[in-house]
């Protein structure tokens, strides 16, 4: 008690001294045994506040020099005024003496890259993407570009690409801890082969609609051509000349597409209502997209096409006048600006709609935000003061605000979007100020939930920190931007399902971050991203296989899985994690399922984040295809380590809980749990009995947690309700 009174009047005396006399006499470090604090450094991204830490201190003394000067503050934190450079402060442990002051430093970190002006190129050559990165750190700087396709590599500052179509290129690199991106456009101009084409009639006014095509190609044998008529068919043909006969009335596009049999571009020759067919029978339904032609859209977004529907048709979508395979549905989303129809068939019958054309549109440069102002970490009060580049038409703050500049009092992260006059819309990167300390949190893994057919976010819940909640960010329609989709309290399950998700139309890209006790919002965590599987016919009766990369973590091979049925996947092969494709040779007949599935190294703690380490956990899935891409799945939950069954799932009034004790006796005691997505607890039951029923005939349809807590074990897993 004496040795705490003692203390406590150093520290009082000490900090009095220093408000009155700005100095503080300290004897020689020399010939004092008192041993120095250990630092604990502070970075930033640029200019900012930063809050430095010694730790192993009985008193701790802060100056702005080595030796001599004043004590700026006594404490074991420092909160440093702005600063726009790398600055280092000192910290001495003062007992009943000083000891040597230790250097503490507060870095400023700045990581640019800018990139060069559009490049233009022809199909089949190569540029290089440029990328001027300026960075004052001491780290080791990693690249990622994507899109992938074309490049020689995707993780070099500078690689070569060979795009077949224009590609806007992102490439982010970063130090682990700041990280900025560079947009490279390559435009490219088609390839010009002089493709061409006559036919012996082009207007028939009785039956038999006969066309026999000829290929006018020249310099034919350096090509590979295919021949799309215009009502849903096509044929693959090198020969000079190719016959088609039309079965129905109509006015019929022709297409003859040229690939490159060496550089793989291609070339085409489009012949609008080049065939026109009367005089026989026609089809009876109709064909027409409803968007008005033209349609002008945003590069990077996607403009979404739609068609009327007919019971029991099929829809066969077509760009440029080719194909477009895996289409079947009365919508589609473009990418690419081109003439784009849709071929409706029902009872062989074809009927292609008119054409539209859809342009797309350069979106504003990306927004980088700036700032102006005060905020400190856990204090009190405080402004600042985010400003957007001027010149946008429009401009949407994460906080609902749309002026240029707001004023901001409490700690986060914002965005800001802008758009031009077009309505096209660029998006920043999050901007955070009054940043906690705390270190972001960790996803273990993002997987396709059979169950629901959504998303479902796992991830590592640190123990005895002042975390208030998480929030949960996903990826929008501009690479780098993160918006937040839900709020997670920290005594909630570390799970979260994205029921907004649609796993079968795309991969989702994923963040976190931790609002503590103060407030205050920690930067992002880093991302993971999951995989979409696509599926394609190859020749003959294989069947290729294409996915993107899981992001998040390290993992040595991908997992294919294929089944006659959702129910029984089995494991087919395994490939390395560098492939993305696959071809599958020998399908067995009849419908067949694939999935792909990467296993992380490194599963959630059970007792970090209260998530078992399972299977469920542990592995990521993509979605689910079949040749109608369809996903689907089911779910009776069973874990052979734990003893603990539950089924079936999806229920529908009631669901069996099976719990096989050490001993394998028939009593088992345990507390049931079950809670909404949203954390809430809809449902707690204490159960004595080896096998159970849970009455949920109350709730809603929908999904739901269910935490089991049997003795010394958890259990954590979701049910669905039909």
């Amino acid at each position: 008690m004496k040795k705490l009174i003692l203390l406590f009047s150093i520290a009082f005396s000490l900090h009095a001294f220093a408000q009155n006399n700005h100095s503080i006499h300290y004897n020689n470090p020399d010939s004092c045994l008192t041993p120095p604090p250990v630092a604990v450094v502070g970075a930033s991204c640029g200019p900012s506040v930063l809050y430095l830490g010694a730790a192993n201190c009985t008193q701790y003394l802060w100056y702005n020099s080595a030796t001599g000067d004043s004590v700026i503050h006594i404490g074991f934190t420092y909160t440093t005024p702005l600063l726009t450079q790398t600055t280092t402060y000192y910290v001495s442990n003062f007992d009943s003496c000083e000891s040597v002051r230790v250097p503490v430093l507060a870095s400023i970190i700045y990581l640019t890259a800018e990139a060069g002006t559009n490049q233009t190129i022809t199909c089949g050559d190569s540029v290089t993407l440029t990328s001027n990165v300026t960075y004052n750190g001491t780290d080791t700087l990693s690249y990622e570009w994507i899109p992938v396709s074309g490049l020689n590599s995707t993780t070099i500052a500078n690689p070569s690409a060979s795009p077949q179509q224009t590609t806007i290129y992102t490439m982010q690199v970063t130090d682990g801890m700041c990280t900025a991106y560079v947009y490279d456009t390559i435009i490219v101009n088609p390839a010009n082969y002089g493709v061409n084409f006559t036919a012996n009639a082009q207007l028939f006014t009785a039956p038999p609609f006969n066309v026999q095509l000829t290929n006018t190609t020249p310099n034919i044998s350096k090509y590979n051509f295919t021949w799309y008529f215009g009502d849903g068919t096509s044929l693959q043909s090198n020969n000079i000349t190719v016959t088609h006969q039309y079965a129905q009335n109509g006015t019929y596009d022709v297409t003859l597409e040229a690939t490159n049999i060496v550089t793989g571009c291609t070339d085409l020759k489009y012949q609008e209502a080049y065939i026109i067919c009367s005089g026989g029978s026609g089809c009876n339904q109709s064909a027409n997209i409803t968007q008005a032609n033209p349609v002008n859209g945003c590069a990077g977004t996607p403009v979404v096409l739609n068609c009327n529907t007919v019971a029991g048709a099929n829809y066969q979508w077509n760009y440029n006048g080719t194909t477009i395979a895996g289409n079947d549905t009365s919508f589609y989303y473009a990418y690419d600006p081109g003439i784009y129809s849709v071929t409706i068939i029902l009872a062989s019958c074809p009927v292609t709609s008119s054409d539209v054309t859809v342009n797309m549109n350069t979106p504003p440069p990306i927004p980088t935000i700036t700032s102006n102002g005060n905020i400190s970490y856990c204090v009190a009060g405080g402004s600042d003061t985010l400003s957007a580049p001027n010149g946008a038409s429009s401009y949407l703050w994460s906080t609902g605000d749309t002026t240029q500049s707001i004023i901001v009092g409490t700690s986060g992260n914002y965005t800001v979007i802008v758009s031009d006059a077009i309505g096209c819309t660029s998006q920043s990167e999050p901007y955070n100020i009054g940043a906690s300390p705390i270190t972001p949190p960790e996803l273990c893994v993002v997987s396709l939930d059979s169950a629901t057919g959504h998303n479902i976010l796992i991830w590592r819940k640190p123990a005895a920190t002042p975390v208030n909640h998480f929030n949960i960010y996903r990826q929008g329609t501009i690479t780098t931007a993160f918006n937040l989709l839900a709020s997670v309290s920290y005594d909630s399950t570390s799970i979260y399902l994205d029921t907004s998700s649609d796993p079968a139309l795309q991969a989702y890209q994923y963040e976190l971050s931790i609002v503590d006790t103060c407030g205050a919002e920690t930067p992002l965590s880093s991302s993971h991203k999951t995989m979409h599987l696509s599926l394609s016919q190859g020749s003959g009766n294989t069947i290729n296989l294409s996915w993107n990369d899981y992001e998040g973590f390290s993992f040595p091979s991908y997992n294919i899985y294929r089944g006659t049925s959702p129910a029984n996947l089995t494991l087919l092969t395994s490939v390395a994690s560098t492939l993305n494709t696959y071809t599958d040779s020998t399908p067995p007949a009849g419908e067949v399922y694939y999935q792909i599935e990467a296993v992380n190294p490194s599963p959630c703690s059970s007792r970090s984040s209260e998530v078992m380490n399972t299977p469920n956990y542990s592995t990521t899935k993509s979605n689910m295809v079949n040749e109608n891409n369809v996903i689907t799945g089911m779910h009776n939950y069973v874990n052979n380590l734990t003893g603990i069954s539950i089924y079936p799932d999806p229920a529908t009034n009631c669901f069996t809980i099976e719990i096989q004790n050490a001993a394998g006796g028939t009593k088992q005691e345990a507390v049931v749990e079950i809670t909404n997505i949203k954390g809430q607890t809809i449902l707690q039951q204490q159960i004595q009995q080896r096998k159970t029923n849970i009455d949920i005939s109350g709730l809603a349809k929908g999904v739901y947690i269910l935490r089991i807590n049997s003795n010394d074990r958890i259990e954590i897993t979701r049910i669905v309700k039909e």
